[in-house]
């Protein structure tokens, strides 16, 4: 069984974690990673996360 991936992201001096499951292909985990890192407000990278998990699945 594998574990859940861990995305961590600090963003104006707060650190945000988000989990998401071991299904996710790894390049959609990165492509995620590549967006967050570029965000400037907590509420910009929860909605790119939100967005994420709904779209996550298509594809």
């Amino acid at each position: 069984m594998t574990k859940p991936y861990r995305v961590m992201v600090k963003v104006e001096k707060v650190r945000l974690e988000y989990i998401f499951s071991p299904l996710v292909p790894i390049r959609h985990i990165e492509e995620l990673v590549g967006r967050l890192a570029a965000c400037g407000s907590e509420n910009e990278a929860d909605g790119i996360v939100r967005d994420f998990r709904k779209t996550v699945h298509i594809g």
